[in-house]
């Protein structure tokens, strides 16, 4: 059913606002129209529709900054020039919420699941003798008992090279170093007020852990993945910002592999021989084993050998990283831990980091290394994977 097409020849509509309104709204079928989701979607149309009058009829009211920048990042806009809402938009709006009102509520929808079938995943969720997770990388799923999940759980926390219990919420303190932080950015001028208003997190989330399976690895009790959900942490943003400067300085690498594609493309351009070998291996718990001193050290030194990088960036984003790995904290159940070792899985800048500390470690090992290693036909890697 396709709502949109009304007869608005009444009223005196700007070539613009007829080019949006041409599109029309499409919405579902009548059976499964969410009103309210409609009078939301409605809404933000409108918005839409004054941005793009104030943009290119008004152009004179914008506001124009000669600010720079190194990333593009910053807190999504707000504004809403409602001063450009016309009799024509408000005809538009008018129009759909009546014609939405008049579609009647139906009932008799074929159902393609047994009752049975369409109550069980409900009883699932609210189980409480259950936990169900995904298997890492998506290769299943698991379903196990909490008493299980809290054991394992502890047994990965007791890792005391890892992980270390502390007696309060830091957030606070975290808050402040960023504060402190960005403050010395702006003063340098390696930040731009935008870049620093999307960095600090007004209102924080604590991360949480959790771990998954690797039933990729064994079916037999496989190892496992500690994660951090850290969305919208104190230092989610700042981990953002960092990842935006670190990415293309991984695309710059030798051995640097885009994805499952990249790697079909790369070996096609191999013209295979007898006696070659195809071999495969990984670096096992990446994440957790890179010491503090050497990623960042490593993060340094691809940083300084990019000329369009300048010093003050480096500093400032250096700096940014030890702030991250140093105040890595995360709530289980009721109690506050402190990650001490290495990066979390979940973080943002985590895989740019851990590519660039292996980069490091390939320039000393393998294109720095003994003469063997030069024999190597092919030598790239994505993130821990090696090819």
């Amino acid at each position: 059913m396709n709502i949109g097409i009304f007869n608005l020849s009444g009223y005196n509509l700007g070539g613009d606002e007829i080019n949006v309104l041409r599109k029309g709204l499409k919405f579902a079928p009548s059976h499964s129209v969410d009103k309210f989701q409609v009078y939301v979607d409605l809404q933000k149309f409108k918005r839409k529709l004054c941005l793009k009058k104030f943009f290119l009829k008004t152009p004179i009211e914008r506001t124009l900054t000669n600010e720079s920048s190194y990333t593009s990042l910053k807190n999504k806009s707000m504004f809403y020039p409602k001063h450009m809402i016309s009799d024509p938009i408000r005809a538009f709006e008018s129009l759909v919420l009546n014609e939405i009102e008049r579609i009647p509520e139906v009932s008799h929808k074929k159902k393609n699941l047994t009752k049975k079938r369409k109550r069980r995943p409900t009883e699932f969720k609210d189980n409480k003798e259950i936990i169900i997770k995904p298997a890492d990388k998506e290769r299943g799923i698991v379903i196990m008992s909490p008493d299980n999940y809290r054991k394992e759980s502890v047994r990965l926390l007791t890792d005391i090279t890892t992980y270390q219990k502390i007696a309060n919420n830091p957030m606070e303190i975290v808050q402040e170093k960023i504060r402190d932080l960005l403050e010395k950015g702006m003063n340098t001028g390696i930040l731009s007020e935008k870049e620093s208003d999307f960095i600090y997190v007004q209102h924080p989330r604590i991360p949480v852990f959790y771990w998954l399976q690797k039933l990729h690895k064994y079916q037999e009790n496989p190892p496992r993945r500690p994660i951090l959900s850290g969305i919208e942490s104190a230092s989610s943003h700042l981990s953002r910002y960092i990842d935006v400067i670190l990415q293309p300085l991984v695309k710059s690498t030798p051995s640097y592999l885009k994805d499952s594609m990249n790697t079909l493309q790369v070996l096609e351009e191999i013209k295979w021989e007898k006696g070659m070998i195809l071999a495969t291996c990984d670096v096992q718990s990446l994440y957790t084993i890179i010491p503090h001193h050497k990623g960042c050290q490593a993060s340094r030194k691809f940083m300084e050998l990019d000329p369009n990088i300048p010093k003050d960036l480096t500093e400032f984003v250096i700096e940014g990283i030890d702030l991250l790995l140093r105040n890595n904290f995360f709530k289980y159940e009721e109690q506050y831990y402190l990650q001490t070792r290495g990066t979390t899985m979940g973080t943002r800048f985590a895989p740019s980091y851990a590519n660039l500390f292996i980069a490091d470690w390939e320039d000393q090992f393998i294109y720095g290394g003994p003469d063997w290693v030069q024999s190597l036909v092919l030598f790239r890697r994505y993130i821990d994977d090696i090819l």
